[in-house]
């Protein structure tokens, strides 16, 4: 039981680390988009 809850753990961690990743891309996108604009 507990590998499961590690494994569910793993998964949620490493997506909340994918959408903030993606989330800084775009912010610092946006930012460009301000300072070269």
């Amino acid at each position: 039981m507990c590998y499961f809850g590690d494994a569910q753990y793993n998964a949620t961690h490493s997506l909340n680390s994918q959408n903030y990743k993606n989330k800084l891309k775009i912010e610092n996108f946006l930012h460009a988009l301000f300072v070269f604009a």
